[in-house]
């Protein structure tokens, strides 16, 4: 990718993330390695603004709650229509 290319996405994606989520949601733990929303949020957006696109591994307890997200870099998904 080009100089130019790279720092057209890099824009693209700060603007897309903005200033990320409230004080209170961005520190929230989502998942077991210690990721916060915020850092989610920035590998999401990473993916969506360069791929069109982003995926999210969500776990579930056995009441039916999400106990913990991960993120799976999208390049890593097979994707079929």
């Amino acid at each position: 990718m080009s100089i130019t290319a790279t720092l057209c996405l890099n824009r693209y994606a700060k603007f897309v993330e903005g200033w990320g989520f409230d004080e209170r949601l961005s520190r929230m733990v989502v998942n077991d390695e210690g990721e916060t929303a915020d850092t989610l949020l920035h590998d999401v957006v990473g993916d969506l603004c360069e791929f069109g696109g982003f995926a999210l591994h969500v776990n579930y307890n056995l009441l039916g709650d999400v106990s913990s997200v991960h993120h799976v870099p999208f390049e890593h998904c097979r994707l079929e229509e």
